[in-house]
């Protein structure tokens, strides 16, 4: 895989808009720490497939959509989630290609509750807590904290 697959699972056979990545991204693992992986500072729905986006164009590499009788998926029901507030997650999208070197797989902080390795694939289980890394100044500008002083390995050797 030269490129991220993005799979669509319908949308009537075309775009809302060119950067859509959403749904199923099929994406190398090199790819994936080129980018510094997923955001974190997400919290609810809406904006990391974006952000995602976002990543991917700002380091060059190629998003491809092979067609629909080829690449298809069927979609799990979702659940109603809280969405993250509209200004937060536009100003967070907006600032992704800043703030990717800083924010995704090199600072992800967890725990891994349980790790199951099966034939195909290994299934971990890790708790993340709830923290929101971001908030408003008094004259209503969005402040993200980035400081990692007391950063621990994101990842443990060899799980990716």
């Amino acid at each position: 895989m030269t490129a991220s697959i993005h799979f669509i699972f319908s949308l009537a056979g075309r775009l809302p808009y060119q950067m859509l990545v959403g749904g199923v991204l099929a994406i190398k693992r090199e790819h994936l720490f080129k980018v510094n992986g997923f955001s974190n500072l997400y919290w609810g729905w809406g904006g990391v497939d974006d952000d995602m986006a976002y990543r991917i164009k700002h380091k060059n590499l190629k998003i491809i959509r092979p067609p629909a009788s080829v690449a298809r998926y069927a979609m799990v029901k979702h659940h109603q989630r809280p969405e993250s507030p509209n200004n937060i997650r536009m100003a967070l999208v907006r600032m992704a290609w800043y703030r990717m070197n800083k924010d995704g797989l090199s600072t992800a902080k967890y725990r891994l509750v349980s790790k199951q390795v099966l034939p195909l694939y290994t299934h971990l289980l890790v708790g993340i807590g709830h923290n929101h890394k971001w908030h408003f100044s008094s004259s209503q500008k969005l402040i993200i904290n980035l400081d990692h002083r007391n950063r621990r390995r994101p990842y443990p050797a060899g799980w990716l």
